[in-house]
């Protein structure tokens, strides 16, 4: 059971176990918010205020379309909801009890782990008929060779079991989201949903490799349509998983299994964008919408659950993906060319996570996060050949520039509102020391160098630091945790300068 639900606002076990009906209406209310698909949902389960009257419900629900991101909160006893009502709901904002979850995940998870063994017990069957079928050829295709009968048997297994997943996907996948809301650890539903997408994946590729000995025009069609169910499936498993990892739900917020989901489905779907399109995610709108939208959700996952390092570390994953370093094969360096605009949005990412951490002094992961980032956006890009050469040369100035920039701004808000946060001193102090320190580790053990730029800014740098930590010492001198904080920094600092 979820940590995230008190013993006190559950149901006895007798009552679970005894109302076997009620769960699974609960369910099918849940799990098709949850989870939209063509199952449509009891409007007598649903109330659309967060005041329900007694006035009829409306007679089609509110659902909100897959692309919209669902924000979940659970309600304790402290809530109670009308007679036949399950959830409150008011657009993409759903409200739902914790013990009609409870009651709802005794089904799911009866539902899901049959659906399972249904599953298994026909695939045994098929491949027990495979074999059979195999020992049976007549006398007149002995001459056919194994391999191609062989083949030709698994086409005819691949086409059968494509119509069964269609048929059995939604219903556990359904029955999953709920697992998964219950408990985000739940690594059997996540691993099922992950099936799911490489069924696809697979189908893909078998399509693609006979598409390079077949060109026809019916190949080709096959292709395409199975490519674009792809890639609806990646795009509806993100909304799905990006609305937990962002509801104010504290377990799911900061949940690893859910965090290496969101970045196992952006791999796979890249690897197929790749096959596509040759170079990649990578150069295109896509990396930029990628970038986006995984900056939106680390960034209110992160305000939910404060020092949330699953959250940053993923961004510091993406960012690098979006950029070629996470991918075979990577970015094409022998193209020196000085790329403006992949500048101006390494900068926009820059204002935004420079904000959100001016406004936390205490978040150690996201401060973390800033300082692998300027040195990211500064550090050089080495050719396939070695060497920094042309608009390289022009990345690593502005990247300088902006890191200085930033330094400076931190430097003013510390002074000007006293922080003694050991967070911001510890990026203070990793900075001012320049290329001499050596480097602090980040959330996930990357140094982050963030040294650089001129001799100059860096003398004045350390000269600021120094001077900062001697006043702000002066200001708390009574206070022992500040002091503390402030000396631990100057001689972290002296070592490493």
């Amino acid at each position: 059971m979820s940590r995230a639900l008190d013993p006190s606002s559950t149901p006895s076990s007798h009552i679970l176990l005894s109302n076997p009906a009620q769960n699974q209406e609960i369910y099918n209310s849940l799990a098709a918010i949850l989870s939209p698909s063509s199952v449509s949902v009891p409007t007598s389960s649903i109330s659309t205020s967060s005041h329900p009257t007694s006035s009829p419900p409306p007679s089609h629900s509110p659902l909100p379309p897959n692309n919209t991101l669902l924000e979940i909160e659970f309600l304790g006893k402290s809530h109670p909801l009308p007679p036949n009502t399950h959830f409150l709901q008011d657009g993409n904002h759903i409200a739902i009890p914790k013990a009609k979850l409870v009651q709802a995940f005794i089904h799911a998870r009866r539902l899901f782990f049959d659906g399972l063994k249904s599953r298994l017990d026909a695939q045994f069957h098929s491949q027990f008929q495979l074999q059979s079928q195999l020992k049976s050829q007549s006398s007149d295709n002995e001459r056919q060779s194994e391999s191609e009968r062989t083949e030709s048997l698994n086409e005819s297994e691949r086409q059968k079991q494509a119509l069964q997943c269609q048929d059995d996907e939604e219903e556990l996948l359904r029955a999953s989201a709920v697992m998964l809301l219950m408990d985000p650890e739940h690594l059997t539903a996540a691993n099922y949903r992950k099936r799911i997408i490489t069924f696809y994946f697979n189908q893909l590729t078998h399509l693609q490799s006979q598409g390079d000995q077949d060109a026809s025009k019916a190949s080709d069609a096959a292709t395409t349509a199975i490519r674009e169910a792809f890639k609806q499936r990646c795009k509806r498993e993100l909304a799905f998983v990006d609305g937990y990892l962002t509801s104010r739900l504290h377990r799911h917020t900061k949940s690893p299994t859910l965090w290496a989901h969101r970045r196992w489905v952006l791999g796979v779907w890249g690897e197929v964008e790749g096959k596509v399109a040759g170079a990649g995610l990578e150069g295109n709108e896509n990396e930029n919408e990628l970038l986006e939208d995984g900056l939106k959700v680390v960034l209110v996952a992160a305000e939910r659950h404060s020092r949330n390092y699953y959250a940053w570390l993923h961004l510091r994953w993406l960012v690098q993906y979006t950029n070629g370093n996470g991918r075979e094969g990577g970015r094409d360096n022998n193209d020196n060319e000085y790329d403006e605009k992949e500048m101006e949005r390494k900068i926009k990412v820059l204002e935004r996570v420079k904000q959100w951490c001016l406004q936390h002094p205490g978040d150690t992961s996201g401060w973390s996060f800033l300082q692998f980032y300027l040195d990211f956006l500064g550090r050089s890009q080495v050719g396939a050949v070695g060497g920094t050469v042309g608009g390289e040369e022009e990345k690593e100035k502005q990247g300088n520039e902006q890191r200085d920039v930033v330094v400076k701004e931190v430097f003013a808000c510390t002074r000007s509102f006293k922080w003694t946060h050991e967070s911001v001193w510890v990026f203070l102090r990793v900075v001012s020391a320049g290329d001499g320190a050596g480097h602090g580790s980040g959330d996930d053990g990357v140094d982050d160098n963030s040294g650089g730029g001129g001799n100059g800014e860096v003398e004045k740098r350390r000269k600021e630091f120094e001077e900062l930590n001697s006043w702000l010492i002066g200001v708390y001198g009574g206070d022992e945790k500040a002091v503390r904080v402030l000396r631990g920094a100057v001689e972290w600092y002296l070592k490493n300068e």
